[in-house]
């Protein structure tokens, strides 16, 4: 592959990696110069056994894409979530920097990955997705609405399952001081839900503000042109 000319190179990433970036939520419908931009900037790394590729808590900053091998993804408590095989991708939205992230758009895990065997494994890296679509300013700006809203739903399915989770805690209480632990988790849930509810509100609010602001400031730098256009139609009918 080193001794390859670099066009190459590029055209046999393309045909081996291109379909799986079709087949990534985020970036479904984009257009084809920008997936080949992104392709060329893929990373191959090898995992073995109990190896973690990020664990919970870590700084979310790159999205894998499974080459071969079996992956777990773990919760907190270190439970199967799921199982990552050959062509399945795992977050996609790190490549993006998301407004309400704590570190610069930055957003922790919420779950751990694990190497089952050995695994080879391509990493996208956020630097290198944003360095693309530096160039794709309006691509950019509609994948991050995109990614906001896919974190949003995400959020809110996880919050639906935890507080599941909790209630059936309540019920197999042994004692009054485990149902009671159990109800207070039940309730930071639910402030966390309002939490989140409140963000969205904030968010959604500030971008129609935004948007009013704009219409305004294109209504008073024409203000002029457009009356003299309501007179004319006036005129002709």
């Amino acid at each position: 592959m080193t001794s390859m000319p670099p066009r190459l190179k590029g055209e046999l990433a393309v045909h081996l990696h291109m379909e799986n970036l079709k087949r990534v939520e985020l970036l479904k419908n984009c257009e084809p110069n920008l997936l080949y931009e992104l392709v060329l900037r893929l990373q191959m790394q090898v995992f073995s056994p109990n190896d973690y590729l990020c664990r919970v808590g870590d700084m979310a900053k790159e999205m894998f894409i499974v080459k071969s091998g079996v992956l777990e993804v773990l919760s907190e408590e270190g439970k199967v979530f799921s199982i990552l095989r050959e062509g399945n991708t795992f977050g996609e939205l790190s490549i993006l920097k998301l407004g309400s992230g704590q570190k610069g758009g930055r957003h922790k895990r919420m779950r751990a990955i694990r190497s089952v065997g050995y695994s080879d494994v391509y990493i996208l890296r956020q630097e290198d997705a944003l360095e693309v679509l530096h160039d794709y300013p309006a691509v950019r700006s509609q994948l991050i609405e995109k990614a906001q809203e896919m974190l949003r739903q995400r959020n809110h399915e996880l919050a639906d399952q935890e507080g599941i989770q909790e209630v059936h805690q309540i019920d197999d209480a042994q004692n009054i001081e485990e149902a009671l632990m159990s109800i207070a988790k039940v309730i930071q849930a639910c402030e966390r839900d309002i939490d989140q509810l409140y963000e969205n509100f904030h968010t959604s609010s500030s971008a129609y503000k935004q948007r009013v602001t704009n219409l305004e400031t294109i209504y008073k730098s024409n203000r002029r042109a457009i009356k003299n256009d309501i007179m004319n139609r006036r005129l002709v009918l």
